[in-house]
């Protein structure tokens, strides 16, 4: 037997519920003529009256009062097929705020052209996400190379500049030149960090802040230097008004590391994860 045309039994369904064409038509979106249309072909494909027409509305046959059930069950099923089909085009990438405002949300027009039909939810996020409770597929890390059974891959080092407004400092050759500059620190206190290992002291003024986004804007504006990773001074980007004065040696441990569960792994995530690996500098 050939499988009547979806349309006809969606017509059925609409109209076994309402017992009514006009209403049947209302929710499909489409003229009462069109639903009795489809319903007559149905019933010429099926070989048999699915209604019994009256001047004041329609009533099933014995025949449609037995497919309607499961014509209902198919839809249902049908709905939740597709919705499932969709939700699983959709990755959830957990990242750092600063590295999503200035990496990774310029970067995206590439990925929406290389898969328009992929969704990417981003968490823009501080804490370290529990990758296999599923509220993310991959997550961006900012350290070490992570530990225990995910999955990771170095997207690049950790290399960290010292940035200012284009000729509001001088550059420095030395971190003790730096000691008087008034400075941007913001929650990674890699200001701290560098002066603690150099044996140094910061003497001047000191601006603190909780994101690198945030003292990167900060340092544009003239308030003092910032020290970042030159990961956010993508060259491929249109450049940030932001002058490099110095550089600290490259912290040999500390990288932007990608991260997955195996066990969760589909094709939408290995899609992300290849062009992440792509876009990002070596």
């Amino acid at each position: 037997m050939q499988i009547p045309n979806l349309n006809g039994l969606r017509a059925f369904d609409a109209a076994a519920r309402h017992l009514n064409f006009r209403l049947a038509a209302e929710e499909l979106l489409v003229t009462q003529g069109a639903v009795a249309q489809q319903i007559r072909k149905l019933e010429q494909d099926l070989g048999t009256p699915l209604f019994h027409r009256a001047p004041r509305g329609v009533r099933l046959t014995q025949a449609g009062a037995r497919l309607h059930p499961n014509v209902t069950q198919a839809m249902v099923l049908l709905h939740q097929g597709l919705v499932e089909l969709q939700e699983s085009r959709t990755v959830t990438l957990s990242v750092p705020p600063s590295f999503a405002t200035k990496w990774l949300l310029p970067h995206l027009p590439g990925l929406a052209q290389r898969h328009p039909d992929l969704t990417l939810n981003i968490r823009a996020e501080e804490r370290v996400v529990d990758l296999d409770s599923g509220l993310a597929d991959l997550a961006v890390r900012l350290g070490p190379r992570p530990a225990g059974d995910l999955e990771s891959l170095e997207l690049a080092p950790l290399r960290l500049v010292a940035v200012a407004q284009p000729d509001r400092f001088e550059k420095a050759s030395a971190l003790d030149q730096l000691t008087a500059t008034p400075l941007i620190q913001d929650g990674h206190r890699d200001w701290q960090r560098v002066f603690s290992a150099a044996g140094l002291s910061h003497d001047g003024p000191l601006l603190q802040v909780n994101q690198t986004g945030l003292a990167m804007d900060a340092a544009a504006q003239g308030q003092g230097v910032a020290l970042i990773p030159a990961l956010y001074l993508d060259a491929a980007l249109n450049p940030p008004p932001l002058e490099i004065l110095w550089s600290p040696a490259l912290a040999a441990d500390q990288a932007f590391h990608l991260v997955w569960s195996s066990r969760r792994e589909r094709d939408e995530m290995r899609q992300v994860r290849d062009w992440l690996v792509e876009r990002a500098p070596r």
